[in-house]
């Protein structure tokens, strides 16, 4: 098919009426999987494509050809039920929808929180009693005509937290996330850039609130919250003892927040629903850098929790799930609390999780679920005290947010399958910009080795040649462009870098450019090879990307973990060295040099030249964020800090 062809091709299927997609996608589903393109001559494909041409009914043509083009063939949808294909999303909120999904479900459990358990019930009647107290506050449900009131809540994972989200969303506000541990400055900035009105945070954080109160000159309407506030009295006064809580004036205090709703039925009072306006502000930047903050709507939280009760079969409602990722990152909000409530899980809540409490955690709770990043699985299976564990009461671990090397995902699945659990290591892909997650591995069978996954069912992804802007074909590498009801809103007050972020195509349909580099394969599988913004530029003009090194590096048995980074070369003003950071096992250290040499021989058999690292520099541990991600500038900062010269060149 020539250009011209296409661009009409993909106008048309631009064009079709949502039954006619759901029919095109169920053709594209029974199709099966897709011939690996790179296996074949440009000829041999021709006639492939003619057969194909030949075979479509007369009138068909919106369900082929398929052109190995993944956002037009959809190889993905192999693995998907036809109810997925079918199903069209609820236009609802999220909060409706998550009573909707447990209708028949009130009397389960949906938190179990240190020695509280809590039903659905009861979280539904706490939520009533935050909106009753929100509203004798003076906050006004959104009618359409004023201003969305904005609300901060800067709590861990409590359940507080979920009366609080679900409160605000029900009256049509706008619930911004903030992290409790950042500094005071940062705080003052994301409640400013939201325009909060009133401010939900924890007590053991009084002190910095305090200040930022004062500043703000927002007396009573900060709102100090006791982590242990659903908890005895007992516990409550130790809580109090063992984290020296000490009131603040200004402060109100959250059991006097919830006795002033005491007089005031809010059943019946809903705010406004729209679909695609804001409902939730998370903010994405690091922890000193100004605030990022990113708008997603109803129709995004519930995009996301929709779309993922498809994708993990072996779910059941009542499994248990541990809850370790906070909310005030988008991960942790949607996956942790819209997708699970909506799937009717009870919820384990870890309120202060530290990773390297993960297996005591695990061996404690006994869960069937739990999401994290893949750091958290990497320290797990190294941990002593798990080595002779059964760990067959899990289902599903998933790891997102980070990326994780082939060689790490098959230890992880060996480690898997001698203790017990029956499915690999699940793999989700996604951004804050795509509502947390856009893409997962189904089951086995949709999980290869280096895989993100596959889109949703509802999402489409294509790749983008980022030199010359065109579609690229099926396991060709370049940018990965995403589409569908999980791409979020927009930046707040960020034109600009919506109009970096937002790409329309020829045919308006408005694609996220995610600046991830990769590709998609003949099944539809995701393959992430790095970001276009961890691109390493050397002197000499030469782009070097970091993840090949490193899937490379860590095979090295001495080697426990490592990152590559770009350092600025101190000689020349222009150009970074591409400088790898490496953990060395103990047993190994007195022989480093020699392992860096080796390391460096084998990047040389199987790189290009130019595309290795220049740099080795032995670290004792690689810096992770405070959700378990590596932290490149704080690394490069270290390294940057203690710079003197190459151990190899």
């Amino acid at each position: 098919m020539n250009k011209e062809d296409l661009i009409l091709y993909k106008e048309k299927i631009s064009k079709l009426s949502e039954q006619e997609q759901k029919q095109r996608d169920l053709y594209l589903k029974r199709i099966g999987p897709r011939p690996d393109i790179s296996k074949y001559s440009k000829e041999e494909l021709e006639e492939k494509e003619k057969i194909a041409l030949k075979n479509i009914p007369e009138g068909a043509m919106i369900q082929g050809p398929t052109l190995n083009y993944p956002e037009i063939d959809k190889p993905w949808l192999q693995y998907y039920s036809d109810d997925a294909i079918n199903e069209t999303l609820p236009d609802e909120t999220i909060v409706d929808y998550i009573w909707n999904c447990n209708k028949d479900n009130m009397d389960s459990y949906f938190a179990k929180y240190f020695n509280k358990n809590i039903t659905y019930k009861e979280l539904k009647e706490n939520v009533e009693k935050v909106k009753s107290s929100l509203l004798s506050m003076g906050v006004k449900p959104f009618d359409g005509t004023k201003e969305r009131v904005r609300i901060s809540i800067a709590l861990p994972t409590m359940p507080e937290t979920f009366y609080l989200f679900l409160a605000t969303l029900d009256l049509g506000c706008i619930a911004t996330m903030i992290d409790p541990r950042i500094n005071e400055e940062r705080i003052k900035d994301c409640i400013v850039e939201s325009k909060s009105e009133y401010v939900f945070f924890v007590d053991k954080f009084n002190d910095k609130f305090s200040n930022v109160c004062k500043e703000l000159n927002m007396d009573k309407k900060f709102i100090s919250i006791s982590g242990a506030a659903s908890l005895s009295k007992p516990m409550q006064v130790l809580y109090k003892l063992k984290n020296k809580i000490k009131n603040k004036k200004e402060f109100l205090l959250y059991k006097d927040f919830i006795k002033l709703g005491s007089n005031i039925d809010s059943k019946n009072i809903h705010g406004k629903y729209e679909a695609e306006a804001p409902a939730v502000l998370e903010f994405t930047s690091g922890t000193t850098s100004k605030p990022k903050g990113a708008f997603l709507s109803n129709k995004n939280l519930v995009g996301v929790a929709a779309q993922e009760k498809y994708a993990f079969s072996g779910k059941e409602p009542g499994d248990e799930f541990l809850n370790i990722m906070p909310p005030f990152i988008t991960y942790g909000l949607v996956c942790g609390i819209c997708a699970t409530l909506s799937e009717r899980l009870c919820l384990r809540l870890i309120p202060n999780f530290k990773p390297e409490n993960f297996s005591k955690l695990l061996l404690k709770y006994k869960p069937q679920h739990v999401i994290g990043v893949p750091s958290f699985y990497e320290k797990l299976i190294q941990d002593p005290k798990i080595k002779n564990a059964d760990l067959s009461f899990i289902k599903y671990c998933i790891a997102g947010g980070d990326k994780m090397p082939p060689t790490i995902e098959e230890r992880i699945n060996k480690f898997f399958k001698e203790h017990g659990i029956k499915n690999n290591i699940i793999k989700g892909y996604g951004m804050t910009e795509l509502s947390s997650v856009a893409a997962v591995n189904l089951d086995n069978d949709s999980n290869k080795i280096g895989s993100t996954g596959i889109p949703f069912p509802k999402n489409s992804i294509k790749v983008v040649n980022p030199k010359t802007h065109e579609n690229v074909m099926t396991n060709e590498i370049g940018e990965l462009y995403e589409k569908g009801p999980t791409q979020m809103i927009g930046y707040n007050n960020n034109p600009e870098l919506d109009k970096q972020l937002f790409i329309k195509d020829e045919n308006d349909e408005v694609w996220v450019k995610t600046g991830d580099r990769g590709k998609v394969d003949e099944d539809g599988q995701i393959f992430i090879d790095g970001r276009y913004k961890n691109t390493i530029v050397r002197s000499d003009g030469h782009n070097v990307y970091p993840t090949p090194i490193e899937n490379i590096i860590i095979l090295h048995p001495a080697i426990v973990a490592c990152s590559v980074i770009g350092i600025k070369n101190r000689n020349l003003e222009s150009g970074e060295i591409p400088t790898a950071c490496l953990v060395i096992k103990d047993e190994y250290k007195n022989n480093s040099n020699e392992i860096i040499n080796q390391i460096n021989q084998e990047c040389l058999k199987k790189l290009p030249p130019r595309d290795i690292a220049l740099d080795y520099k032995v670290v004792e541990e690689i810096p992770l964020t405070s959700v378990g991600k590596v932290d490149t500038n704080e690394l490069k900062n270290m390294i940057e800090d203690n710079y003197v010269g190459s151990k190899v060149r």
